[in-house]
């Protein structure tokens, strides 16, 4: 088998989701022939053929402002402390003489044309320059070589495909970052391509930010879509471990029996009735964001979606393996303790109707969430229409929670 190549995408501070990645892959044996990015991908790559996956680690572990920016003057920003950066730490001879061949895309604004540049087009000493011409977004000051004016390369091809692909190489590992997918590469039909792509399971935060914990959260995010990729875990916001729990109750897929007692309410079933089943619209609901499939989902894959939807409501913790089963031991030890607020339950019909009709729905989330709806408040099912259209996620998560109480207490 080949080895493939690596492409990624440019994506700001957002990059060290690549680098958790990355990690991934080399801890399950992946050698890769070559490596291109673009902006962030770029200097990301670099580490990457150098070898030093630790550097880039420590590099991402220890980033803030100041490493970043210099206090700017006018419109546009000073970002030398980051050239500064990247000449202590890319070894240019190591890129160089690497086994992994390495590749960036800038633009060429005194040419108009965008350039994509192998390691051995690049001039000798330039290396970091070039690297930082790649990653010179718009906001930046210019990167001036040789009386040349480069921008991102992000800006016309924020994922390289095609530059690996015209060198020959049709096996391909892809991680996209940035906040714009399609790319100039996404234009071209390819033949014969072979690409495994690892894209991101949760909202990576502002192009900018250098927050720590966001930066430590897209890490672990990146290593474990990775390993999703690779098809060791399940799931679409969480990471499942592949396991048959149908002999579990409360585990197992949905039925008719458990959809039943959620429809005996007369507003419920004005709702439901007709071509809008409640299958048809969890599935629209949930389809999208926790499961990457079709719409010929089964209620196996309908009930995980709902468990993974109901658990991130809930804030239950997603940077670890787990079993679906231990999620949802998860989900009802955190409803067992919580209960809606005294101000929640001062509420009557009209007023939670006024907070619907207002749009106040992060006030639905902050006091109640999933469990509220649970619990049989009497101005809920009342209110069951007005709630799908306003707060979707948790009338879902509300009757999931019942199926899956049901199935405890009937234990």
């Amino acid at each position: 088998m080949n080895k493939p190549g690596l492409v990624l995408s440019g994506g700001g501070s957002r990059g060290s989701y690549q680098i958790g990645a990355y990690r991934a892959l080399k801890d399950n044996g992946i050698e890769i022939c070559a490596v291109v990015g673009t902006s962030i991908g770029a200097i990301n790559g670099a580490y990457i053929a150098q070898g030093d996956l630790d550097l880039a680690c420590d590099v991402w572990e220890h980033i803030d402002y100041h490493t970043v920016f210099a206090e700017t003057r006018g419109l546009l920003m000073d970002v030398e402390p980051l050239h500064t950066l990247l000449n202590e730490t890319i070894d240019e001879d190591a890129v160089r003489h690497s086994p992994i061949r390495y590749g960036l895309t800038t633009y060429n604004l005194s040419d108009m044309k965008m350039e994509y540049l192998f390691i051995e087009d690049i001039p000798q000493g330039k290396l970091v320059d070039f690297i930082m011409a790649s990653s010179n977004v718009p906001i930046f000051k210019r990167v001036v070589i040789d009386n040349k004016r480069y921008l991102d390369g992000g800006v016309y091809d924020p994922l390289p495909r095609k530059m690996l692909y015209d060198a020959g190489c049709h096996d391909m590992i892809t991680i996209m970052i940035d906040i714009n997918p399609i790319s100039a590469s996404d234009r071209i039909k390819y033949e014969n391509l072979e690409e495994l792509r690892i894209t991101h399971s949760a909202d990576l935060g502002h192009f900018l930010s250098v927050d720590p914990v966001v930066i430590r959260q897209n890490y672990d995010m990146g290593y474990y879509d990775a390993l999703r990729a690779l098809s060791q875990y399940e799931g679409g916001y969480y990471y499942l471990i592949p396991k048959n729990y149908r002999s579990v109750p409360l585990a197992r897929a949905f039925n008719k029996r458990d959809i039943r007692p959620l429809v005996q309410d007369r507003t419920a079933r004005s709702i439901l009735n007709g071509s809008m089943t409640l299958r048809r619209l969890l599935i629209h609901l949930t389809l999208t964001r926790y499961w990457k499939s079709n719409y010929t989902m089964t209620w196996n894959e309908l009930f995980t979606a709902c468990a993974e939807l109901t658990g991130e409501l809930l804030a239950i913790p997603r940077y670890n393996a787990l079993t679906l089963y231990e999620l949802i031991k998860q989900i009802l030890d955190s409803t067992d303790f919580i209960k809606a607020s005294d101000s929640f339950q001062k509420h009557d019909h009209a007023s939670l109707g006024e907070v619907i009709l207002t749009g106040q729905t992060e006030f639905i989330r902050r006091e109640y969430a999933a469990v509220a709806l649970a619990e049989n408040h009497p101005a809920i099912t009342a209110l069951l229409p007005a709630l799908i259209l306003a707060v979707p996620d948790v009338v879902i998560a509300a009757m999931f929670l019942k199926v899956i109480k049901n199935r405890r207490r009937n234990q």
